[in-house]
């Protein structure tokens, strides 16, 4: 097993006991020497692999439980408690600055509330194994009513054994390969590296770098999540991304992220003033 697939198992390892004591008091450094590490070392290599610190993704993790206590039964008392929170002004303040709306005025909205300004950061590269649609002639920037392409489509069998050698976590990645007209929709999970293609599926690399992340609106069937995933790839590139500083970077895969209903679109980008130097100043 080489560097980058030890850094894989460790990540879901790690996320699973996360996620099996949530409602515990988790010390992260206790965590880090759990799996042998010195705290130094685990923290660097959890941003390093998630994009988080452990105390941020743990808070996050929480904060995802709240807020499906939120939409299924619309009780505050009921979500602080399984958030783990101490006190309610104390969960109040989280989940306003990462919801980006009250705890209230999510509970009353059951989840379906406006949207938000997106993360920035940076994230490393990853590898799809995934099944591959035709999308036939699709234009450059037509994401947001072209999304979720994947829903109501049939996809080929693949054995259980199959699936298992491919490597993949519980996450999954939707992305277009290919330019306009010629390329094709990819949906599968990500992978450490491409150890195995069955030959159903296909296999692709979708390159790291700065990325805007879009957090989708909740949403419980296949109709709302079609919508939801619309919706916001038209607000981040017709309404956010015109108004930013930001601009698209062409030369990266902008691409949907699944992962138990925490779902997200990662746009990659670059600076204006980086397009303008990249076409000689003009703008063009």
């Amino acid at each position: 097993m080489n560097e980058r697939e030890e850094k894989w198992a460790l990540l879901q390892t790690c996320r699973r006991d996360i996620e099996e004591r949530l409602s515990e008091k988790i010390d992260p450094e206790k965590l880090a020497a759990s799996y042998g590490y010195a705290y130094s070392t685990f923290r660097k290599l959890f941003r390093e692999i998630t994009g988080y610190s452990v105390h941020h993704y743990i808070r996050l993790r929480r904060l995802f439980r709240a807020a499906r206590v939120l939409r299924e039964t619309g009780r505050i008392s009921e979500a602080v408690e399984i958030a783990g929170f101490e006190t309610l002004s104390g969960f109040n303040k989280a989940f306003l600055e990462e919801y980006g709306v009250s705890s209230s005025q999510y509970a009353a909205s059951r989840g379906r509330v406006l949207m938000r300004e997106p993360e920035l950061a940076e994230k490393p590269g990853f590898y799809v194994v995934g099944w591959a649609f035709e999308t036939g002639e699709r234009r450059a920037g037509k994401e947001e009513e072209l999304g979720a392409f994947w829903l109501g489509r049939d996809f080929p069998w693949v054995s259980d054994r199959e699936y298992k050698r491919i490597g993949g976590g519980a996450d999954t990645v939707g992305l277009w390969i290919g330019p306009p007209g010629e390329g094709y929709y990819l949906i599968g999970p990500t992978v450490p590296r491409q150890s195995y293609v069955p030959s159903a599926m296909e296999a692709a690399w979708v390159p790291g770098g700065c990325f805007a992340r879009f957090r989708l609106p909740e949403a419980a069937r296949n109709q709302e999540l079609s919508e939801a995933v619309h919706a916001t790839w038209f607000y981040a590139l017709r309404q956010w991304l015109p108004e930013s500083p930001w601009t698209v970077d062409r030369k990266r895969l902008s691409y949907e992220y699944y992962l138990n209903g925490e779902n997200s679109i990662f746009v990659p980008v670059k600076r204006r003033t980086e397009d303008r130097a990249e076409s000689g100043g003009n703008g063009l």
